[in-house]
Formats: structure tokens, sequence, C-alpha cells
């Protein structure tokens, strides 16, 4: 095989065999579909985190969250 193709070969052969690596960005703010009485921001924040899938990221966007509860972190997000 010429050096040629067998580089095409491998670079196709990692395209096509690699997972997707990098996760997911749920973005959270007090105005997002996750609060819908648009009170606690607990459960809106709890709601994103639980959605999220191991290597997700939850990013709380740059403003106050009023919250009076817990946030329950999940192992991987």
């Amino acid at each position: 095989m010429e050096p040629k193709n067998l580089i095409i070969s491998l670079l196709l052969f990692i395209c096509f065999s690699s997972e997707n690596c990098s996760g997911a960005i749920i973005n959270v703010d007090p105005g997002t579909s996750f609060n819908l009485t648009g009170s606690d921001d607990q459960n809106v924040i709890n709601a994103a985190i639980q959605s999220a899938n191991s290597g997700d990221t939850v990013q709380l966007e740059s403003t106050t969250f009023h919250i009076s509860s817990p946030i329950i972190m999940k192992s991987e997000v």
C-alpha cells in the first residue's frame, strides 16, 4: 500500500471510529425552560444537573440566583 493511501486510510479510521468526547453545555439562567414557576432557582439548577449526561457541563449564567435549599450534584457532570 502506498504511504499516501495508508495515511488517508488511517485518518478515515480515526474519524469514523472515535466517539464524541465533548459533552453538551447546558446553560442555566432564571429564564430557562427548567424554571416553569419562576420561583426558587434551586429547582432550575437541580433540573439542569439531573438532565445532564456524563461529560456534560452545567453552566450558570452571570446573574443572581435565589436558592433556598441544597443543590444536588451529580457525578461526572
